[in-house]
């Protein structure tokens, strides 16, 4: 993979394979009934990936997975690292393949780029506005419904830092626990 140091340490990727499994099946079923239609076999496309914003990239080598793992042929690669900033209107990468393959990948791959910069984005923003390196940024387990893995990557891609991934890896006392036990004082 494609990054700079740190940013897919611990990165579980069995995980964000048959996560990415998942998107797929659930956005191709039984098959891309438009494209089987209109679309012949042997038909080769390019696209050009154009930002629409200023932003940091990230999720980089989960959208070139999303591809792969549809079609070992198609060709998918950036301009850029993760965690670098591009300009709003700039080409940032391409895709090229078959027609067929590229349009089952397409919203997938572009769904997780997307949603995945503009979290890197947020999250390198408020690191620059505390400017203070003494002051960490940390995330929440509030994420997105099997997103989390790619949305805790992005905040470190972002330069803030992960918490704790869910329930099971860190004790986190909130107001619930609290009210649910009798009070902390009674419960320790």
């Amino acid at each position: 993979m494609n990054n700079k140091p740190g940013f897919y340490r611990n990165f579980n990727l069995k995980k964000a394979v048959k996560l990415i499994e998942l998107s797929l099946k659930e956005d191709i079923g039984k098959g891309d009934a438009t494209s089987e239609l209109l679309i012949s076999k042997d038909s080769v496309s390019s696209a050009e990936i154009l930002v629409k914003e200023n932003g940091i990239a990230a999720g980089l080598n989960i959208f070139c997975m999303v591809f792969y793992l549809i079609d070992k042929n198609v060709k998918a690669g950036f301009t850029l690292k993760e965690g670098e900033k591009f300009k709003k209107n700039s080409v940032i990468g391409f895709v090229k393949g078959k027609t067929t393959s590229l349009l089952k990948c397409e919203r997938v791959a572009l769904n997780i780029l997307q949603r995945m910069c503009g979290i890197a984005t947020n999250a390198d923003r408020m690191v620059r506005l505390l400017d203070n390196e003494k002051i960490k940024i940390i995330d929440t387990r509030k994420t997105t419904p099997n997103f989390r893995l790619f949305e805790k990557l992005a905040v470190r891609i972002g330069g803030a830092e992960n918490h704790r991934s869910g329930l099971y890896d860190m004790i986190l006392i909130k107001d619930n626990h609290i009210e649910a036990c009798g009070g902390i004082e009674k419960r320790l």
